[in-house]
């Protein structure tokens, strides 16, 4: 648990908190226990530290994609046999990523870098209705 590399002092009045405020006890004992470190191991022996961490950050984040967008294409789970389908469900996923490549750019160009299932969150709160009626 973490709560014992804090000291946590709630104020309430009337029975509401109205402030919260914390300080971390010793800071080095909380560095020594959650620092930590990766080991990836490749068969690639001329890449550089920095460009197989982004390898490896890239990778993730690919396949972190394909699991959202095959969920939100209904493409998950796979069930398909036949060669026309297999190629129609990668295509489809392939061509979503495009446009997933594209959306983190512009964002990008932004400033904004958040994780596709934040962007998500986020646009799930807009939507456009159409109304038609017809009127005697």
């Amino acid at each position: 648990m973490i709560s014992h590399f804090y000291k946590i002092d709630v104020t309430q009045k009337d029975n509401i908190v109205s402030k919260i405020s914390y300080e971390i006890k010793d800071e080095k004992k909380i560095n020594e226990r959650f620092s930590g470190g990766y080991r990836l191991r490749t068969s690639i022996f001329n890449i550089s530290d920095e460009e197989l961490w982004k390898t490896y950050n890239m990778l993730t984040n690919v396949e972190a994609s394909f699991r959202s967008l095959k969920f939100e294409l209904s493409l998950r789970p796979i069930y398909h046999r036949k060669e026309n389908r297999i190629e129609g469900h990668i295509f489809s996923t392939v061509f979503a990523y495009h446009l997933l490549c594209v959306i983190y750019r512009k964002l990008k160009e932004r400033g904004i870098k958040h994780s596709w299932n934040t962007i998500r969150t986020h646009m799930n709160r807009h939507n456009r209705s159409v109304l038609t009626m017809i009127n005697a």
